[in-house]
């Protein structure tokens, strides 16, 4: 059972990050990949941990403006630009095609256009400007923030694979996303659900607040998502990998905006 566990964990880590040496201890199948779906939400909350350290530990020697550039930046390296890639393309093909057909052409070709260059710039510039107000919140706020953040944005893909068919024919992640059943999509958002109520109350708040906020949380969130499944039926008739990395992107700044925003409120 523990090894099962280990690998199944080895596997996620090496599908979502760059870290060395665990990839040995991984399975590459698609099917095991898939399984691995389950613990997604999970590596999110690691990555957010080690995003919330280098926040914290920079923001009192350079500032928060400054530690909130490099923890984009450990973030970036943390995870090979893998979600950001993904941002920057389907902005140029959404947006820069005509028809399902050449959108999906021109997000395969590996040049950044004029939409994926604005996305990525407002998409960083939201980031540092909502770090940079984070980062003199409590040390625990921003931890709970940071792994919430990254663990849905994580889950974001498991309704997604669930909701639309992968339109991208050959595509390595096609028989991944095909195989990320409804039980594992389920598991992986419950575990979800667990993660943030766990943040929630280790923050500071009441059983039932914590309840509350994560409720209204995920509403918002699933009007999120549904909106961006609107738009990817009606524009290419599915999703990608290039698009689940976008929803990615787009649930992690949502995150930080809303807390950011409930903060702002709950200290006035």
């Amino acid at each position: 059972m523990l090894s099962g566990f280990w690998t199944l964990f080895c596997t996620a880590l090496t599908f979502l990050t760059r870290l060395p040496l665990v990839d040995r201890y991984a399975d590459p199948a698609p099917e095991a990949l898939a399984r691995s779906a389950v613990l997604w939400p999970l590596i999110g909350a690691l990555i957010g941990v080690v995003l919330a350290g280098v926040l914290l530990a920079l923001t009192p020697w350079l500032g928060g403006a400054i530690a909130a550039w490099l923890a984009i930046l450990a973030g970036l390296l943390l995870t090979g630009a893998f979600h950001e890639d993904g941002l920057a393309d389907s902005f140029d093909g959404l947006w820069g095609g005509f028809n399902p057909k050449r959108r999906m052409e021109i997000m395969k070709d590996s040049r950044i256009g004029t939409y994926g260059a604005l996305a990525l710039i407002i998409l960083i510039g939201l980031k540092v400007a909502l770090l940079t107000e984070l980062a003199n919140a409590e040390p625990t706020m921003v931890c709970a923030v940071f792994m919430a953040a990254h663990a849905l944005a994580r889950a974001s893909v498991l309704p997604l694979t669930r909701w639309l068919p992968y339109v991208r024919a050959g595509a390595d992640n096609k028989p991944v996303a095909e195989a990320i059943s409804a039980s594992i999509a389920a598991l992986g958002i419950a575990l979800s659900v667990l993660i943030l109520l766990a943040l929630l109350s280790w923050a500071g708040f009441s059983a039932l607040e914590s309840i509350l906020l994560s409720a209204v949380l995920w509403a918002l969130l699933l009007l999120l998502w549904l909106s961006c499944a609107v738009v990817l039926r009606r524009k290419l008739g599915g999703v990608t990998g290039d698009t689940l990395g976008a929803v990615n992107q787009l649930t992690e700044v949502a995150v930080l905006l809303l807390a950011c925003g409930f903060l702002r409120f709950k200290a006035g």
